[in-house]
C-alpha cells in the first residue's frame, strides 16, 4: 500500500504531473490489494458502455482504503503524502530510511544526468563531456552542501567543479514522494573561455562551483547562489549572485538562471544562514589574505548587501544556523563557534560545554529549531545534539529506534541537513548514491 501511495503521490508531484486513465488506476488498486468491480450494467445502452473508462466502482469492502490512497478528479491523481503516511505509525526519536519506504528514485544516483548519446533530453550535452574526474558524485563530495525549499518541502542540491563534474544541473528530494528528480539539465561547457569567464558558461548560466555554504532558498522567489569557489578548474570564485526561480522551471530544459541577485561581498569557504522571521541571508567568511571576511546581510528585496561587522571566521568549512529569538548568527565546526549580532554585528566566542560531537566536526549539520528553542545539529551515528542558545551547552538526544545515518561526508555536511517545518522533521543525505534518512522529534 504505501508503494502505491508513493507512486501516485509521484504523479501529483509539481516536478512530474501527469493525467493517468481510469485503466491504470484499476489496474494499481488491484496489484495492492483493493477490490475492484468492473462490472458493466447490462441494462446501459451500448453508448453508455462504451464510457465505461470513467466510471469505476471499488469494492465496497476496501472503498474507504481507496478513497484515502487517491481521489480521482477529471482523471488527475492527487495522492496522499508519503511521509506523513510513514510519519503516522513511526514512533517519536526514530530515524527512517526514505530509501526503504520507497521503490525507484531515492537516491540522487537513481536520477543523475547519464545521456550517452545524441539527441539528449533538452538537447543538453552527452554525460562523458562534462563528468570531469569524478562524475555528478561530485555533486555532494565536492565540498558541496544544499538548501530547503520551504514552498516545496524539498532538499534542493548543487555543486562540483573544479574538475571534478562540470554540470550545473539542480536536483530535487520531495519529502513528500521521497523520490530525487532531476529539476534542470546541464548546460554545455563547450567553447567555455575560463579565464574571461571563469563561474559563467556560454549558454549565460552558472559554472558548478564547490558551494560550501553559500546555496540558500529565499521563499516565493527560489534558489539562490551567492558565494562559492573554485568554479573553473582553477581557484576561481563566483563574481555573480544567481536565482532560479524553480516553480516556472521545465526539468528537460536548462536552468533558467537570472543574475538577479548582487554577489556577496566575501565568498571564501564562508558560513551563511536565513533569518527566518525577516528573510534576509547573513554571510560571513574565513579570514584569508585578500578577503573581505566581515558580516554581512543581504536584503532580497532590495538586493542590497550592508556591512554589519567586522571579524571572520578563525576556521574554514563552519555550518550556521539563527537563532531568530535573541537575534545570533551562530557558527559552528571544527572545535570553533562563532557568534555574530545581526543587529550589531558584533562578535562573541562563548565557550561552550557538554559533547563537542557536531562542534568538533567539517561543516556539520546544525539548524534552529523553534519548537525547542534551540540548535540541533547532526555530525554522525543516530544522535543530535542540542546546543542551548543561552547557556551555550551541548547535550546528547539519542534516538529511540529506527534506522541510523550513514557516515557523514568527509568534506562536510553543510546544507544537507535540515528541518522541514512542514512534516515536522530532520533530514540528512550524505552521498549521491545513499538514502536519504529522515528523523522524528518528539514533544
Amino acid at each position: 500500500m504505501l508503494y502505491l501511495e508513493k507512486k501516485l503521490a509521484v504523479l501529483n508531484d509539481a516536478a512530474d504531473t501527469r493525467l493517468v486513465s481510469p485503466g491504470a488506476i484499476i489496474s494499481e488498486l488491484t496489484n495492492y490489494g483493493i477490490g475492484v468491480s468492473t462490472r458493466i450494467n447490462t441494462h446501459l445502452p451500448d453508448s453508455r458502455k462504451s464510457n465505461f473508462r470513467g466510471h469505476i466502482m471499488v469494492g465496497f469492502r476496501f472503498a474507504m482504503v481507496g478513497f484515502l490512497a487517491l481521489t480521482a478528479t477529471s482523471g488527475r491523481i492527487f495522492a496522499q503524502d508519503v511521509l506523513s503516511t510513514a510519519l503516522a505509525s513511526t514512533p517519536a526519536g526514530y530515524w527512517l530510511d526514505a530509501g526503504k519506504l520507497v521503490k525507484g528514485n531515492s537516491k540522487m544516483s537513481d536520477v543523475a544526468w547519464n545521456c550517452s548519446s545524441a539527441p539528449c533530453p533538452g538537447n543538453g550535452p552527452l554525460a562523458s563531456s562534462i563528468s570531469g574526474h569524478t562524475g555528478p558524485s561530485a555533486i555532494m563530495n565536492g565540498w558541496s552542501g544544499g538548501a530547503l525549499d520551504t514552498d516545496s518541502s524539498r532538499l534542493l542540491v548543487w555543486g562540483g567543479g573544479h574538475q571534478g563534474y562540470y554540470g550545473n544541473e539542480v536536483y530535487g528530494f520531495s519529502l513528500k514522494s521521497l523520490t530525487w528528480s532531476r529539476l534542470t539539465i546541464p548546460s554545455s561547457t563547450a567553447n567555455w573561455n575560463q579565464t574571461s569567464s571563469p563561474d559563467v558558461l556560454p549558454d549565460g548560466t552558472p559554472a558548478a562551483c564547490h558551494t560550501y555554504n553559500s546555496l540558500q532558498y529565499l521563499p516565493g522567489k527560489g534558489f539562490a547562489i551567492f558565494g562559492a569557489l573554485f568554479c573553473s578548474d582553477a581557484a576561481s570564485g563566483i563574481a555573480n549572485g544567481w536565482l532560479l526561480d524553480l516553480s516556472k522551471q521545465n526539468p528537460d530544459a536548462f536552468g533558467k538562471w537570472k543574475r538577479s541577485l548582487k554577489p556577496s561581498p566575501s565568498n571564501s569557504y564562508g558560513a551563511s544562514a536565513v533569518d527566518p522571521v525577516t528573510g534576509h541571508i547573513f554571510q560571513v567568511c574565513f579570514q584569508i589574505g585578500g578577503v573581505d571576511y566581515a558580516f554581512y546581510e543581504y536584503d532580497p528585496t532590495k538586493d542590497t548587501w550592508t556591512k554589519r561587522g567586522d571579524g571572520g571566521l578563525g576556521v574554514a568549512y563552519p555550518n550556521a544556523a539563527i537563532d531568530p529569538v535573541r537575534k545570533n548568527f551562530v557558527a559552528v565546526g571544527q572545535g570553533k563557534i562563532f557568534v555574530f549580532s545581526t543587529t550589531t554585528g558584533n562578535l562573541t566566542t562563548p565557550v561552550t560545554s557538554g559533547p563537542q560531537v557536531v562542534q568538533s566536526g567539517q561543516s556539520p549539520g546544525f539548524v534552529w529549531y523553534a519548537p525547542w528553542n534551540k540548535f540541533v545539529g547532526w555530525n554522525g551515528g543516530s544522535s543530535l545534539y542540542l546546543l542551548d542558545p543561552v547557556t551555550w551547552a551541548w547535550s546528547e538526544l539519542p534516538a529511540t529506534g529506527g534506522a541510523v545515518p550513514t557516515a557523514p561526508n568527509g568534506r562536510g555536511t553543510y546544507g544537507r541537513f535540515q528541518y522541514d517545518p512542514f512534516h515536522n522533521v530532520f533530514m540528512v543525505v550524505n552521498r549521491w548514491n545513499e538514502s536519504v534518512f529522515i528523523y522524528k522529534p518528539g514533544k
